[in-house]
């Protein structure tokens, strides 16, 4: 397990956190990969969890599904032109 100094100034050790973080899982030799906080995920040793990737897979993909149907019209309601946010919400770190 890892830690994470998030005021150095103030503190001589890392605090020992869990967390998971999981975005679109690309390949590592795509040109998006090479972005900060793009590219593959790391799954969990498939023998250890078998059933973790698929449903989290899923989760991922029936929760963005839910969020990308009522977006483009939140944004008309906000007057913004439909086109433009989705141009620029193409490419999400997560999704």
């Amino acid at each position: 397990m890892g830690d994470e100094t998030v005021d150095p100034e103030n503190q001589s050790e890392g605090d020992n956190k869990e967390g998971l973080y999981f975005g679109r899982d690309l390949p590592a030799d795509c040109e998006e990969a090479k972005k900060p906080m793009h590219g593959p995920n790391q799954w969990p040793d498939a023998v250890v969890l078998p059933d973790f990737k698929p449903v989290m897979t899923a989760y991922f993909d029936a929760v963005r599904a839910c969020f990308r149907h009522p977006l483009p019209q939140i944004s008309e309601a906000a007057v913004v032109s439909k086109c433009i946010w989705l141009q620029s919400k193409r490419g999400p770190t997560t999704q």
